[in-house]
């Protein structure tokens, strides 16, 4: 069985017409929360075959470059396998 630590961000979905609205709440920021909270959203994407998506955040910290690029590079690969 595997352990998950307790979601520190928020997030909420609405479904609007043309595309999928996401708001994304936290205080803390890392690589690991970031890419937890983007496999949702590409999830919801791929579940409801949403075309466009517009992320609002509201997040005190950010990532540092290189986590940003890892993190994208991840997601992108991933979602050519879907």
């Amino acid at each position: 069985m595997t352990a998950f630590a307790p979601q520190v961000y928020k997030i909420f979905f609405e479904h609007r017409p043309e595309y999928l609205y996401v708001f994304v709440k936290s205080d803390v920021m890392s690589y690991e929360i970031a890419k937890q909270y983007w496999k949702e959203i590409l999830s919801m994407q791929h579940n409801r075959r949403y075309k466009r998506i517009l992320v609002d955040k509201d997040i005190s910290q950010s990532l540092p470059p290189h986590d940003i690029f890892t993190l994208v590079s991840e997601l992108a690969h991933s979602a050519a396998q879907v």
